[in-house]
């Protein structure tokens, strides 16, 4: 016969196994639910494909500026995205290992950042595509919640150590609404290509806080199509492009390493006579990494205060990062990252 000690034992260690198996389901069914999302928003396994969006950003007090976004996808290792309008220009191309990217101003608008970061997290920031650099989904334990958005019962997957945020509607798998770097997408008006649903109106919102009301900054009208050939010329880099390694290789998904901000323990300087003033806000920055992981640039996407923003600037100077890895190799890289300045959690 069993002690009554043995059998709370033996009770005690069911109860652990069972909350661990339970745990792992959880998990598994999470990472389950963001893979068929992302498959079946992957563009980029199809080529060659044509992806074009025409983008409005409000400004107060002025007519909206209009842009436009078109990539033409030959495949993984050749390809063309540009954008043009309200007096910006980009141009990146593709081919043969490289990279080669023009601007006609120094920083990339956010608008544009958060556009493709929306883009990219239809499918995952798969490294196979235009958006880098990857988000690193597996491996990880996710959490789940439920919401309804727009009337519809979503799960929303938590990758654990992200900000990201996956809303997927669980009978459909398509994206109902994702999250990152304090903007929030919304998909909607879903069109089909061969085995891909894609959405074709994608608004992005952002708000410093829950409690703040979302603030309306892109919203655009996105189209594919599948073509059967682009002409040769189209991927030829410009004469004042910026060219840098940017390799592939076979399992290209198992080849790459997500840049990373290393000492996040050095907490960010909050300025006395800012502290005084109950100053409080999210400073966004731009930061450029280069093939080392050295910050070669930094500036403000989306400010707070002058005296934040400063205090902001100086710490990410002061911050070590590891570069983005792809197939061994580091390449450079842009990343937006956030500093939330609040006096209650200071």
């Amino acid at each position: 016969m069993l002690r009554a000690t043995h059998v709370l034992g033996i009770l005690v260690i069911t109860f652990l196994i069972s909350a661990f198996s339970l745990a792992n389901d959880k998990n598994d069914a999470a990472q389950q639910l963001l893979a068929k999302s992302f498959q079946q928003a992957d563009l980029w396994t199809n080529s060659p494909v044509r992806l074009t969006a025409n983008v409005t950003v409000p400004i107060k007090g002025k007519a909206e500026a209009s842009l436009k976004y078109e990539v033409s996808w030959a495949g993984p290792d050749k390809w063309r995205a540009e954008w043009s309008g309200a007096g910006y220009s980009q141009v990146i191309v593709v081919r043969d290992g490289m990279r080669y990217t023009y601007r006609n101003l120094n920083e990339t608008p956010i608008v544009i950042l958060n556009f493709e970061e929306a883009l990219g997290a239809l499918s995952g920031f798969d490294p196979a595509g235009p958006y880098s650099p990857p988000l690193r989904i597996t491996g990880v334990r996710p959490s789940t919640t439920s919401k309804k958005i727009d009337g519809i019962e979503v799960r929303c997957v938590h990758p654990e150590q992200s900000s990201a945020s996956f809303c997927i509607d669980p009978v459909s798998f398509l994206a109902i609404r994702n999250s990152g770097d304090g903007a929030t997408f919304n998909y909607g008006d879903y069109g089909t290509l061969g085995q891909s649903k894609y959405p074709q109106s994608i608004r992005i919102t952002i708000s410093d806080s829950e409690k703040e009301i979302p603030q309306l900054v892109t919203e655009g009208k996105v189209s594919v199509e599948r073509v059967a050939a682009f002409p040769a010329n189209i991927f030829l880099p410009g004469a004042n492009a910026h060219p840098e390694s940017f390799p592939s290789c076979a399992d290209l998904e198992k080849n790459v390493v997500p840049p990373s901000v290393d000492n996040l323990n050095i907490h960010p300087h909050y300025p006395d006579e800012a502290r005084r003033r109950a100053e409080t806000g999210t400073v966004r920055l731009h930061l450029k990494l280069n093939s080392e992981g050295k910050l070669a640039a930094s500036s403000i996407a989306r400010g707070a205060t002058p005296e934040l923003d400063k205090a902001a600037l100086e710490m990410v100077s002061k911050w070590t990062y590891t570069p983005y890895i792809r197939c061994g190799k580091g390449v450079e890289t842009e990343m937006l990252y956030l500093i939330r300045y609040s006096l209650e959690n200071w």
